[in-house]
């Protein structure tokens, strides 16, 4: 797989933009993270369906953005406070890490619905990544915090009453 990577590397195209608010000098988006969305393998061209999501911690905002970098949607939602890493559960679901109100929020990208997937009844604090295999049922959740009790942890959730913090 590397060896075909490298092999194709100099067939990539590629789109570099700045993303500008109304302001040219305020970037539209100061992010930390980003997410990748492509499920639509029924296409003849997969990359039609690619979707690209970024979350801006400063602006509470979730922006969804096409191949050539245009701004397509922005979540705002007042559930999503710090948001940081994101997970493409599948074609229009996202889970979200909110660091500032120790959630992660599973987001409906089409019909904006959100619900509380994990929270601070599960020991989420500060939550920074988070990781979804459904071939494991297992949720993978590190929180940073500057909380003795719950500074730098790992937790997986697995399907079950078991919850293991490593």
């Amino acid at each position: 797989m590397h060896a075909e990577l490298a092999q194709n590397r100099a067939d990539l195209t590629y789109a570099n933009k700045n993303l500008q608010g109304e302001d040219p000098r305020t970037p539209l988006l100061s992010t930390l993270f980003l997410t990748v969305l492509n499920f639509n393998k029924a296409q003849a061209t997969p990359l039609l369906g690619l979707n690209i999501y970024v979350s801006d911690q400063h602006s509470n905002t979730i922006t969804k953005l096409d191949l050539e970098l245009n701004v397509l949607h922005t979540f705002v939602k007042k559930s999503i406070k710090g948001p940081r890493s994101m997970f493409a559960v599948d074609d229009c679901h996202l889970l979200v890490c909110c660091r500032e109100n120790d959630k992660i929020l599973l987001l409906n990208t089409e019909t904006e619905e959100e619900h509380i997937f994990l929270g601070v009844n599960l020991g989420i604090v500060s939550p920074q990544y988070v990781c979804y295999s459904s071939e494991l049922k297992t949720v993978v959740v590190t929180c940073i915090s500057k909380r003795p009790d719950v500074r730098n942890t790992v937790k997986v959730f697995c399907q079950g009453p078991q919850v293991y913090f490593v």
